[in-house]
């Protein structure tokens, strides 16, 4: 597996309008679906016993450290790249810049989104991710803004984690599936 980890120097908050996901949890040689029911991949994954693995309503996702008081998370993408990006809960979206794009493989689309950012309105383009995972939620499918003047790796936006409530601890942010009344 190669990882990517760059030295992030600055922050910045995007705000944008959020849109919806859908997610599904899984562990080494377990999967709960949308729906909810569990399946057992412990033969698929060379395991005799199947391994335990967080509810579907509530994962963990560790902080590797702080960058002015934010705290930052590994990203693994598509299976095989992991950023350390900054858990952003004012930024709508899932950013990363365009070198960080580039070195995992993600094209940029033409297509294009209006940010608003602290420093004003821009203009981004979209590039799509195969896979996004940390602490045990995976997301498919998911557009996510390419950004060339974004000066760290990443922010890990609401997209993300959309359907759950966000407590962030000392070491630890941990996510809480929102009854469907509530998203």
């Amino acid at each position: 597996m190669k990882n990517i980890v760059f030295s992030l120097i600055g922050f910045t908050h995007f705000i944008v309008v959020a849109f919806p996901i859908s997610t599904l949890a899984q562990d080494t040689c377990f999967l709960r679906g949308a729906n909810g029911q569990s399946l057992n991949l412990s033969s698929l994954c060379g395991n005799s016993s199947p391994q335990k693995v967080a509810p579907k309503n509530f994962f963990q996702i560790p902080i590797k450290r702080r960058v002015g008081g934010i705290p930052t998370v590994e990203v693994l993408f598509n299976g095989k790249h992991t950023v350390e990006m900054l858990f952003d809960t004012g930024a709508s979206v899932i950013v990363l810049n365009e070198e960080v794009a580039q070195a995992i493989g993600i094209p940029k689309s033409k297509k294009t989104m209006t940010i608003h950012t602290a420093g004003g309105i821009i203009q981004s383009n979209i590039g799509r991710v195969i896979s996004m995972t940390a602490g045990g939620l995976i997301i498919k499918n998911v557009e996510v803004s390419i950004n060339p003047k974004l000066g760290l790796p990443g922010l890990l936006g609401q997209r993300f984690y959309a359907d759950y409530d966000v407590t962030i601890k000392k070491n630890i942010i941990e996510l809480r599936l929102r009854k469907a009344s509530e998203r």
